[in-house]
């Protein structure tokens, strides 16, 4: 049996969700399509106190996320110069900032979708795709069954990868080869660790952040995938080469961390879809532009871009008419981004001046406009 929808979403991240929800309360059929079982690790530690009001804006206060965050009182930076500079989050009209086990995060905001009438789907796997005579097929597995779907439209949130996009043929403008080696540290003590900020420290050939969270303490190295290549480590032979770069981090760690868990990698570089929508499709949040995680404003932009693309979906006009004033938007705010990126690495490189890495950094960058040939 064929289950019929409004609109399917792919990919259960917090874009994927939150427009789920968005356009269940709109009134939309909507199905919303996880591969996974939430039991991998996912980057993106960290939220601004006004995420909170993007959370509130979905019809769910942060009560939904027991458990899956801790109250942040702001960010303690080593960025311009060695010396820490706090900025609070006392005072913000939202209060606190948010350090999150982002997983289960992910997982609380899924949830939330299936409570808002959103039907939905997890550990899918491959999930195909066929254009139908008036809108979509999709299929995955199912334990030992096949589920099959119909739906008018697809959303496409699975992320950087971009699935159905790259499908349909859009291709990626991308800015620079940035990635994040991802430690993921056991505390000494139960529960979270005793400094609660997020800290930054610009060092050498990279950056490093750290985040306690509610469960774990992640410590990442971010910088150039070609300098990994050049020195050739292993995944924790590299981070903790980069460790020895970041003494404040470092020490921060022996403070408060007994042991590394697990080190990942993962892309970090900026990355925008050239061609965001087609016919009964389009992209939402980091499968439409995907944000370098310095300016903080990634998760932030996920939220409101499932705003934006709400709008759209829920609006009478057809897609063809709406679709390139959405581009437009996205494209314009992730130029924006760019721009303020470069400078905050500029910021920075004057402390690194033999380094390439914050010289290729700080060097302008140039966003093209929507529709034009990118790789």
């Amino acid at each position: 049996m064929t289950a019929r929808f409004d609109i399917c979403v792919l990919g259960g991240g917090l874009a994927g969700s939150a427009f789920a929800i968005l356009m269940a309360r709109r009134g939309a059929h909507v199905a919303l399509i996880e591969k996974t079982r939430f039991e991998l690790f996912r980057a993106g530690e960290h939220l601004s106190p006004g995420a909170r009001g993007a959370l509130r804006a979905l019809g769910c206060e942060v009560a939904p996320f027991d458990g899956s965050f801790i109250d942040s009182p702001g960010i303690l930076s080593r960025w311009v110069a060695q010396a820490a500079v706090f900025k609070p989050y006392i005072g913000h009209p939202e209060g606190f900032g948010l350090n999150l086990s982002r997983r289960h995060f992910d997982e609380a905001l899924f949830r939330q979708a299936g409570r808002s009438g959103v039907t939905t789907y997890r550990g899918a796997g491959l999930v195909e795709t066929e254009r139908a005579k008036h809108g979509w097929t999709l299929s995955f597995p199912s334990g030992n069954a096949r589920v099959e779907l119909r739906a008018r439209r697809v959303a496409d949130a699975t992320g950087r990868i971009s699935v159905l996009a790259r499908r349909q043929g859009a291709k990626w403008q991308s800015f620079g080869d940035l990635i994040a080696t991802v430690g993921r540290l056991r505390p000494i003590r139960d529960g979270p660790a005793h400094n609660l900020c997020l800290n930054v420290e610009a060092c050498e050939h990279g950056w490093w952040s750290v985040t306690p969270t509610l469960r774990d303490i992640i410590a990442t190295f971010y910088t150039s995938a070609a300098t990994k290549r050049a020195i050739d480590l292993d995944e924790r032979e590299w981070w903790q080469w980069g460790l020895e770069t970041a003494p404040a981090v470092r020490e921060r760690l022996a403070r408060t961390a007994a042991a590394v868990e697990e080190v990942l990698t993962f892309p970090a570089f900026p990355r925008l879809l050239r061609k965001m929508h087609g016919r009964d499709w389009f992209a939402v949040g980091d499968a439409a532009a995907a944000h370098d995680p310095l300016s903080g404003h990634g998760i932030i932009y996920a939220l409101e871009s499932a705003f934006r693309a709400a709008e759209m979906a829920s609006a009478d006009l057809p897609l063809e008419r709406l679709g390139p004033l959405y581009e437009e938007a996205i494209t314009g705010r992730f130029a924006r981004h760019i721009d303020n990126r470069a400078g905050a690495y500029a910021e920075a490189a004057g402390r690194f001046p033999g380094s390439s890495f914050w010289r290729n950094m700080a060097a302008p960058r140039t966003v093209e406009a929507p529709g034009l040939s990118a790789h």
